[in-house]
């Protein structure tokens, strides 16, 4: 975010302990005013919307399906 002064970012965190994490970080950084935490699991999102927010991005980033092996189709490119 540092890097583009323009950027608002909307973070995706399932587990409230992180998901607070996140806020008080982006509180510490001065950041309240571009960026935003959504409790949510993107695995449970029905038409590209949960609940009543409509999701879009110009850019998605996500940290790699820590998922137990079998319960996922795993990437073809290790």
């Amino acid at each position: 975010m540092a890097a583009c002064g323009a950027a608002e970012v909307v973070f995706v965190e399932r587990d409230p302990v992180l998901a607070a994490l996140c806020r008080r970080n982006i509180a510490l950084n001065g950041l309240t005013s571009r960026a935003r935490v959504i409790e949510a699991d993107i695995l449970h999102m029905r038409d590209g919307r949960w609940a009543d927010r409509p999701i879009a991005a110009d850019i998605v980033v996500t940290n790699p399906p820590f998922l137990e092996p079998g319960r996922s189709r795993p990437s073809p490119d290790p």
